[in-house]
């Protein structure tokens, strides 16, 4: 009998701690879901909004696994279709980069290099230039068996840019003197014909200061220049002769 004691003792002891083990257990995997799901609600608001297109696909891109909302906003076509018809993203490619993309696809995807840039045609004629990215995703075995990738409209950057390059070629034929600097009067960009003028070369006149190239003795200069960054400021230009 007293051995049965000690025996039932020791059996509620166990039990006692593997209650108190199995509660502690449950407590910290209710902690863990609960911020498993806020990141998860987290990363679902990040995707939803973000202008960029997140897409999953597997290693021979024959099925489309993901694609964020934002993919109906830039291609104009339905993420549905995308998942039914894996391919469909491709005919929307211009005719003209069509074939580039595919050999970039084909040669480049699941290396993790590839890096394109190309035109799509939406349902409604317009065009959008797309800067397309995409990575392998490796398993346990280290075999590439997804592919993950990003695409983005750059269509407004492609053509800042190409209107830079139009006003730089504009710039660099002019023959008059272009100076641009700053409100500190460092110099930030000068053309052709002021570096002749001055007798300088391309760029050496970059990031040194205004009073370098004028005659004026430096508190004259400092009040002039004050005085014409203020009615630049107020009235947009001013006018006069300097030396």
């Amino acid at each position: 009998t007293g051995e049965l004691r000690r025996l039932t003792r020791n059996l509620e002891q166990l039990v006692e701690q593997r209650t108190d083990q199995w509660k502690a257990e449950a407590e910290k995997h209710k902690a863990t879901s609960a911020r498993l799901a806020d990141v998860a609600e987290i990363l679902g608001e990040l995707v939803e909004n973000i202008s960029q297109v997140l897409w999953l696909t597997n290693a021979a891109g024959t099925k489309v696994l993901y694609v964020s909302p934002s993919y109906e906003r830039v291609w104009g076509r339905k993420c549905e279709q995308l998942y039914s018809e894996p391919m469909s993203w491709l005919s929307a490619v211009h005719p003209a980069d069509r074939d580039r993309v595919v050999r970039l696809m084909q040669t480049h995807q699941a290396s993790g290099g590839y890096d394109g840039e190309y035109r799509v045609i939406r349902p409604d004629g317009s065009v959008r230039w797309i800067r397309d990215r995409g990575f392998p995703v490796h398993n346990a075995q280290g075999e590439a068996y997804r592919v993950a990738g990003i695409a983005e409209d750059i269509t407004e950057r492609r053509e800042t840019r190409r209107v830079l390059e139009m006003q730089a070629r504009v710039l660099e034929s002019m023959a008059e003197a272009v100076l641009l600097v700053d409100d500190n009067g460092t110099i930030k960009l000068t053309n052709p014909a002021l570096d002749s003028l001055l007798g300088y070369g391309p760029g050496d006149l970059l990031g040194q200061p205004l009073a370098s190239v004028v005659a004026h003795p430096t508190e004259q200069y400092r009040r002039k220049f004050e005085e014409d960054l203020q009615q630049v400021k107020t009235q947009g230009s001013v006018a006069g002769q300097t030396t």
